[in-house]
């Protein structure tokens, strides 16, 4: 039984170090790229379906691979870019938890929609094989995913983003650091029934040797996905088994490091027609989300506050606007103006 444990290690420790060193930051050729790793996929594909109708040890051993090849394609279309989802700000500073949610499903939402595409299509592929692997391998791989991005948005004492590339850094804003959550003890209750179940069924008397091997695959990576839970809560740094493969300026980065937080915006009072801020220090992720506040001002808030309830037929003809100024906001150090000008009534 240690070969198969072997195989699944290394499958799961070269793939995504493979993956990772696909998607460096600054990398060319990404076109290039994706067209050999689509059609890898699509022999993996194919892979998966002789698999389905070949019940013999070396028929799950392709099953467990082709997997890990089709998973291997939608990471690395997630990690590019190409499949990601509709939004790409950073998540609103000031939100409850269900807007919170809906944003950050909004980021991954296609890629979402993806895995779940390629799910029913191995099942229904697979209806009534003999060697149903490459989809248990898949379902087994996206629920421990799907479980790891719950975690991670409620909120997980470390988590380590190193590898997570410059395109996709708002996605750091929807990652919670604190307290371990109700979840997470649910996850890993989960996930040591299901090794152990699966250990179980290998280790059972008048076990069929194909699925013997099957059931210690699947709880090879059950086991590397339950570890990958728990260094989110231990004070491990996992992203060191990869460091190699990543890019220099991701490995000098120090551990837990994450985007620079938002600064604090000092208000003091003001007359109504002219509402101005503290100074502050603007980067890339405060400079995007203030230029959306804006916008969001612009278009509502301010007109909304300058002429109240009146009929926009009545806007019309007065012909009067709002608008929102910046002043350098370019600028590392500047303070933000909201003017109102050619006001009839304020």
């Amino acid at each position: 039984m240690a070969e198969p444990v072997l195989f699944a290690a290394f499958l799961w420790w070269f793939g995504t170090g493979a993956i990772f060193a696909a998607t460096r930051p600054k990398r060319r050729g990404y076109g290039l790229c994706f067209a050999l790793i689509s059609l890898l996929a699509l022999g993996a594909a194919a892979a998966a379906l002789w698999s389905f109708k070949t019940e013999t040890p070396m028929g799950v051993y392709v099953g467990f691979a082709a997997a890990i090849m089709l998973w291997g394609w939608h990471e690395f279309a997630f990690l590019t870019g190409t499949i990601t989802g509709p939004r790409t700000l950073p998540c609103p500073r000031a939100c409850n938890e269900w807007t919170r949610f809906w944003c950050a499903t909004a980021t991954v939402i296609h890629h979402e929609i993806a895995l779940l595409a390629t799910v029913t299509a191995l099942y229904a592929a697979a209806h009534g094989a003999a060697n149903p692997m490459a989809l248990h391998c898949f379902l087994l791989l996206w629920l421990m995913r799907l479980s790891a991005k719950l975690n991670l948005f409620l909120g997980v004492p470390n988590y380590v983003d190193e590898m997570l590339p410059a395109h996709l850094s708002h996605l750091r804003s929807y990652f919670r650091r604190g307290p371990v959550n109700p979840l997470f003890p649910i996850s890993a209750t989960l996930g040591a029934i299901t090794v152990a179940a699966l250990i179980w069924v290998a280790a059972a008397s008048g076990t069929a040797p194909i699925t013997a091997t099957a059931a210690v695959l699947l709880a090879s990576l059950a086991a590397l996905g339950l570890l990958e839970h728990w260094f989110m809560v231990l004070p491990v740094r996992d992203a060191a088994l990869w460091s190699w493969f990543a890019p220099t300026s991701t490995r000098d980065r120090p551990v837990g490091a994450t985007a620079p937080p938002l600064a604090t915006l000092e208000t003091r009072s003001a007359s109504p027609k002219s509402v101005t801020g503290g100074v502050f220090e603007l980067n890339e992720t405060f400079r995007s989300e203030m230029m959306h506040d804006i916008c969001r001002i612009r278009d509502m808030s301010a007109r909304r506050w300058l002429y109240g309830r009146r009929s926009r037929a009545a806007v019309r003809e007065e012909g009067t606007r709002a608008y929102v100024a910046t002043k350098n906001l370019l600028k590392p150090a500047q303070s933000l103006s909201i003017r109102l000008r050619n006001e009839t009534r304020s």
